[in-house]
């Protein structure tokens, strides 16, 4: 598995992350933030949905 290289401010959010949740590592951090922001997300079309709807 390749590794991939994240910013000093990334990982400085993550490890903050980590240490308030009680969290192993930052890994875990990070997909914690993104399970919670993509459950903040509205749901949308699919963009296909979306384009047929317009065209009506």
């Amino acid at each position: 598995m390749s590794q991939m290289r994240i910013s000093d401010d990334v990982l400085a959010i993550a490890q903050s992350e980590q240490a308030r949740l009680g969290l192993r590592n930052p890994k875990e951090a990070i997909e914690s933030m993104v399970r919670r922001y993509a459950r903040e997300q509205p749901q949308t079309q699919a963009p296909t949905e979306a384009s047929n709807a317009e065209k009506n």
